[in-house]
């Protein structure tokens, strides 16, 4: 059974666990550059949370303190707070299970209730899983739009 929750401060070790076990193909998919290592101040960012302008979920094996991340979503607003930009990672064994989706709509209608009027995403062109997961978000939302650039695909999600 899994559980999504905000994260915690807590998370950090957590967070840098799911990043290590992810493969580099995924990495790639996720950073669109290959990091080396996920040093404690690159990580800190996503557990430092306002709850507001910059919030992330995560979801979790099960409801122990214990239990492993195995998915991973963020956004961090722009400087007007109008447009957040999103990212999301789910730990290959788990993905195909609909977690992605469940992160990107848990994402957009705490954004919403946040006031952040859309979502941006960038995601590769061979990372199909994350584009559909994102096109089922955005057709639930009050407007979409996508377009490809190089090796990109830029989505634009109006709340």
């Amino acid at each position: 059974m899994y559980r999504i929750r905000p994260v915690k401060i807590t998370d950090e070790r957590k967070l840098q666990d799911l990043y290590y076990s992810l493969d580099t193909k995924s990495l790639y998919e996720r950073f669109s550059y290959l990091p080396i290592a996920f040093l404690r101040h690159s990580i800190q960012h996503f557990v430092h949370l306002d709850y507001d302008r910059n919030m992330a979920f995560c979801v979790m094996e099960s409801g122990d303190y214990d239990s492993k991340m195995i998915a991973f979503g963020h956004y961090a607003c722009d400087q007007n707070g109008k447009c957040a930009e999103v990212d999301f990672v789910v730990a290959k064994p788990h993905r195909n299970k609909g977690i992605g989706t469940c992160l990107g709509r848990k994402l957009s209608a705490y954004a919403k209730r946040k006031g952040i009027g859309s979502l941006k995403a960038f995601v590769q062109l061979t990372n199909v899983p994350m584009q559909k997961a994102l096109t089922t978000v955005a057709k639930e939302a009050a407007s979409w739009e996508s377009k490809t650039d190089n090796n990109m695909l830029e989505f634009l999600i109006r709340l």
